[in-house]
């Protein structure tokens, strides 16, 4: 079997059709997809297509909200264009409103997860930026390099031979 490394997409309200179906099939078959900040339920023609939402059963709201997360109780930001999702039992809940409207959740999916924060992630606050790390430990992933600095961002990029491109 294949090793399914943790998958991340930036998504908006559009996107293609086979995409959609990709990342369905990836998920149904053991992957673990985190997406954010707000899932496809158009294609790139402006025309409906919620496969990816109906898939997951993720239908949602977008509303303004005051968000705090779950995984330490005291991360707080403001989205203009959250989503609030309805929770399924199962569901491991990360992130709420202050409202307490779930705005992030990791559900099952087949054989995989899918990680669904319906919330922009930027960095421009430290708090945040221990988010993203609370993240992407809970999904597995881990750190491949060390900087003296949490505002440098380092990316390691290899060939299909698994040889660093790039020279230290």
């Amino acid at each position: 079997s294949r090793l399914k490394l943790p998958l991340w997409v930036y998504s908006d309200t559009f996107m293609d059709g086979a995409t959609q179906k990709k990342l369905v099939d990836f998920v149904k078959n053991g992957g673990m997809l985190v997406i954010n900040p707000v899932l496809p339920k158009k294609d790139l023609n402006d025309r409906v297509n919620e496969y990816l939402v109906k898939a997951f059963r993720l239908d949602y709201q977008v509303k303004y909200a005051r968000i705090i997360d779950t995984l330490v109780g005291d991360i707080c930001t403001s989205a203009e264009n959250a989503c609030v999702f309805k929770t399924e039992p199962g569901d491991d809940v990360i992130a709420t409103t202050l409202e307490k409207e779930v705005c992030g959740l990791v559900r099952s999916i087949g054989k995989g997860k899918v990680m669904v924060i319906g919330f922009p992630i930027n960095d421009k606050f430290r708090i945040i930026r221990d988010y993203f790390k609370l993240l992407c430990r809970k999904i597995g992933m881990k750190k491949v390099t060390v900087t003296s600095s949490d505002d440098l961002t380092v990316t390691v990029r290899k060939n299909r031979a698994g040889a660093r491109t790039c020279r230290d």
